[in-house]
C-alpha cells in the first residue's frame, strides 16, 4: 500500500511540475485565475489526494467483503416476518440495508459543506505560509520594511483561524451524528426480532446472535459515516489538485493552437 502511495505521488508531482514549466506560467498569473497556492496544490493537496485515496479504497474492499459474509450469516438466522400479511424473508437484511442507507444520507448532507469548508482552510494554509516564506525572503532585504500594516502575520492568520472554526464545526455536526448513531444502532437489531422472541420462534441466544450479526454488518456498511472526516479531507484536496491541472491543461491547450497558428 505504501509503495504504492509513494509511486502513484512521483507521477502525480513529476506531471504537475511537467506541465506547469512547460506553459511557463507565472505564480500570479495562476493566481488570476483563482488558482491560490500552487506550490501547496502540487506538494501537500497531492500527497493528500494520494494516500487517502489508497487508504480509503483498501477500507472499501475490506468493508465489502466483511459485509458479504455476515449478511449471508444475518440472512440465515433472521428468517421471515410477516408485513401487512406478507412474509418477508431476510427481513432483517432489508432492515440494515434501510437503517444504513438513511445513516449514510444524513451523513453526505453534513459532509458537502465540510468539503467546501475544508478546501477554503487548505487555501488559508497556503495563503499564510506562502506570507511567511516571502516574509523570511523579504527580512534579508529592504522590503520588509515596505510592507503595509495590512499583510501583518495577523491578518492571514485569523483568515486561516476563522476557516478552522468553521471546519471544527463541521466535524462536530459529524461526530454529534456518528455518536447518535451508535447508541441507536445496537437497539434496532433487538427490537426487529423483539416479535419473534416474544412468540418464542427466537430463543435469547439467537437474538443476540442476530443482533451481533446486524451490528457487524451494519458497521461495515456505515462505512461513510465511519470516514467521513478522510472524505471530505480528500474531496478537498483532490478539487484544489484538479483545478490546477485543469489551468495548466488549458493554457498549455491554447497555446499550441496558437503556435500551430
Amino acid at each position: 500500500r505504501m509503495r504504492l502511495q509513494v509511486s502513484w505521488r512521483i507521477w502525480l508531482m513529476s506531471k504537475l511540475v511537467e506541465r506547469w514549466v512547460q506553459s511557463a506560467l507565472s505564480r500570479d498569473r495562476l493566481m488570476s485565475d483563482f488558482i491560490d497556492n500552487p506550490e501547496a496544490r502540487i506538494a501537500e493537496d497531492g500527497r493528500i489526494a494520494v494516500e487517502l485515496l489508497v487508504e480509503m479504497t483498501g477500507g472499501i474492499i475490506y468493508t465489502l467483503l466483511i459485509s458479504s459474509s455476515f449478511i449471508i450469516v444475518l440472512w440465515a438466522m433472521g428468517g421471515y416476518a410477516e408485513i401487512f400479511g406478507y412474509p418477508i424473508h431476510g427481513y432483517l437484511v432489508y432492515a440494515v440495508l434501510i437503517y444504513t442507507s438513511i445513516t449514510s444520507l444524513g451523513m453526505f448532507f453534513l459532509c458537502v459543506p465540510l468539503v467546501k469548508n475544508v478546501e477554503e482552510k487548505a487555501a488559508a494554509e497556503g495563503d499564510f505560509r506562502y506570507f511567511l516564506t516571502e516574509t523570511i525572503s523579504d527580512s534579508r532585504s529592504d522590503k520588509l520594511q515596505q510592507r503595509s500594516q495590512a499583510s501583518a502575520p495577523d491578518v492571514f492568520f485569523d483568515q486561516l483561524l476563522k476557516r478552522w472554526i468553521k471546519v471544527i464545526r463541521g466535524q462536530t455536526k459529524i461526530i454529534s451524528f456518528a455518536t447518535t448513531n451508535n447508541l441507536i444502532a445496537p437497539i434496532v437489531p433487538v427490537v426487529l426480532c423483539a416479535p419473534k422472541y416474544l412468540s418464542g420462534d427466537m430463543s435469547l441466544g439467537d437474538v443476540m446472535q442476530t443482533a451481533a450479526a446486524f451490528l457487524q454488518v451494519q458497521t461495515s456498511l456505515n462505512w461513510l459515516a465511519d470516514n467521513a472526516f478522510s472524505l471530505a479531507n480528500w474531496s478537498a484536496s483532490a478539487k484544489r489538485v484538479a483545478a490546477l491541472d485543469t489551468t495548466i491543461r488549458k493554457f498549455n491547450d491554447g497555446l499550441a493552437l496558437t503556435q500551430s497558428a
